[in-house]
């Protein structure tokens, strides 16, 4: 089944950026403090090593990932998050096979998205981080603290909103969707000079997530009929 995508609201995105970005921290979806706190010292224990395979290796940053996936909902409802003592050796696998991409970013001009969408999928397959084959969510939101310059955390209620796609085609065809998103937000991370925004608030952790701020935003004003 071919996946049916809407690319309308990306050049929007880009073109008010700054004005999504702006909602986002005066609308954003996490309310709740652990849910910054938590991912912003996952970050910070993050820079702290020079690869993600050593940072996998250090048990206090794979709490801090654990800790930052819970509060970012994963274990609730349908995702069922590992216990530690299984999720900490998936990380650590995971972890050393990163190494070809620690240099990249995601508003890099010099990126071949094509091959880092291949390496990034494969990546995603081996995160089995949940106790179920929906492996997108789990996958970018793990790999996000682990390669925060590069993969954006996407999720149900704002990437796939943002794409038009339905619940079957966000659940059967991961694969075909993680593409297209992948492929269209290294557009709105080039187009939007996304770095220049990094560290100006707390959310704004790295690259990667100033482009997945931007769009929550914009979802929350279409949603607040605020556009």
């Amino acid at each position: 089944m071919k996946t049916r995508t809407h690319l309308g609201l990306v050049h929007p995105l880009i073109n008010e950026f700054p004005r999504w970005l702006d909602y986002f921290v005066e609308r954003g979806p996490f309310t709740r403090r652990e849910q910054l706190d938590c991912h912003v010292r996952a970050i910070a224990l993050r820079r702290g090593h020079e690869s993600a395979a050593t940072a996998s290796e250090d048990p206090e940053f794979v709490r801090a990932l654990y800790e930052t996936l819970q509060a970012w909902g994963l274990g609730a409802r349908g995702s069922r998050l590992r216990p530690m003592m299984e999720f900490s050796p998936v990380v650590r696998s995971v972890g050393t096979i990163l190494e070809p991409l620690e240099s990249l970013r995601i508003d890099a001009v010099e990126l071949d998205v094509d091959k880092c969408i291949e390496s990034l999928w494969k990546a995603i397959e081996s995160t089995r981080v949940t106790h179920n084959n929906a492996l997108l969510v789990a996958g970018t939101k793990t790999l996000h603290h682990l390669l925060p310059d590069l993969v954006p955390p996407m999720d149900r209620a704002y990437t796939q909103t943002f794409f038009g796609w339905n619940n079957p085609q966000f659940q059967y065809n991961q694969e075909e969707c993680f593409r297209v998103a992948y492929a269209a937000l290294v557009l709105v991370a080039r187009r939007a000079d996304v770095a220049r925004y990094v560290g100006t608030h707390r959310w704004h952790s790295s690259v990667s997530k100033v482009v997945d701020n931007g769009l929550v935003g914009l979802v929350r004003a279409i949603e607040d009929r605020a556009v």
